[in-house]
């Protein structure tokens, strides 16, 4: 575990004030050009100062470790390589002597045969074709008929409006 050590370091900083003499006017008044002196005093001003703190840590060193392990390393291993050599070998070789015979040929020869061929005949075929059918259509024609309007005795006689009515109804028999 790390230890951690805060050390104060003093510091110190000089600070020049300058120092300014007020006169009183009637003073000013006898001095034919005014002037402002500025004399530098010391003066020790202590200002705070931030200061670093050193930390120190002990940091584990890395040291290597050696590990048994088996590994595959190549070796070499000498082979015997057979080397082959060409030996001249006797062969008999058998070569066809072409003999002359007489073989029999075929030859063919055309000959008519009565076949069929397939010939297309057009045929008509009447085909029925729908027709319209004439139906009956009835059609009632209702006419509307006004009504006579009662009248109320007390109450204030509005306008009143007829509800309405088709036209035409038609009924398909």
């Amino acid at each position: 575990m790390p230890v951690i050590q805060i050390q104060e370091v003093p510091y110190t900083r000089h600070v020049h004030v300058p120092k300014i003499e007020i006169q009183t006017v009637e003073q000013v008044r006898q001095i034919p050009v005014p002037e402002i002196v500025d004399v530098p005093v010391e003066h020790v001003v202590h200002v705070p100062v931030h200061v670093p703190q050193i930390q120190t840590v002990q940091r584990p060193v890395h040291v290597p470790q050696i590990v048994d392990q088996y590994v595959d390393v190549p070796v070499q291993v000498p082979h015997e390589v057979h080397q082959y050599v060409d030996v001249p070998v006797e062969q008999i070789i058998e070569r066809p002597v072409p003999v002359m015979r007489q073989v029999q040929v075929y030859v063919d020869v055309p000959v008519e045969q009565p076949f069929e061929q397939i010939e297309q005949i057009p045929r008509p075929v009447p085909v029925p074709v729908p027709r319209a059918v004439p139906r009956e259509v009835i059609m009632d024609r209702h006419i509307p008929v006004p009504h006579p309007v009662m009248q109320q005795p007390m109450m204030m006689q509005q306008p009143m409006m007829q509800q309405p009515m088709s036209k035409f109804d038609l009924t398909l028999s």
